[in-house]
């Protein structure tokens, strides 16, 4: 049997991980939401297809009202969903984008370690403030963990993926 070459584990990456999450952490997310509103908070992460595939799924759902974004990232790095946020925010313009992302929770992948990046524009002017679950604690993303179980049924990966690479994905 041939084994796949492993992949050399960078101690950095996980350094910079704790570095961005300084002032970031659940705990800084629930005494900041206590003088907001709740119902802002937009939930984010990635769904990552079978394992020779490098494409990934960036899933975002608002808490007001459970709408959905996905979009589909070659690969799975901190400049594909980085990329994505500067889409958003041309597309919509930047005092349209802060209404509508002010708070983004989203989990520990490296994909999201440069929080300075997505929470600034180009320009560095703020644009969203980026908060961080606790390790291992899916529940406090409650409304996206709770779609994405209901999406793994309705769209198994076999076909989810399948469907990507033609573009589509419904018949």
């Amino acid at each position: 049997m041939i084994y796949r070459k492993r992949k050399k584990k960078h101690n950095n990456d996980r350094l910079d991980r704790q570095i961005c999450r300084q002032g970031r952490t659940y705990e800084a997310f629930k005494s900041y939401i206590e003088n907001t509103d709740e119902n802002q908070v937009v939930e984010m992460d990635t769904v990552k297809g079978k394992r020779e595939k490098s494409q990934c799924l960036l899933t975002m759902i608002f808490r007001k009202n459970s709408v959905m974004l996905i979009f589909l990232l070659s690969d799975c790095k901190a400049e594909s969903v980085t990329g994505v946020l500067d889409f958003l925010e041309k597309g919509l313009g930047l005092e349209r984008f802060m209404r509508l992302f002010p708070v983004v929770l989203t989990d520990n992948g490296s994909e999201f370690k440069h929080a300075d990046r997505l929470e600034t524009t180009k320009e560095l002017e703020d644009r969203t403030k980026i908060f961080y679950c606790d390790p291992m604690a899916s529940w406090q993303k409650r409304k996206l963990k709770r779609t994405m179980s209901l999406f793994d049924i309705l769209f198994p990966k076999e076909r989810v993926w399948h469907f990507s690479q033609r573009k589509r994905w419904f018949y």
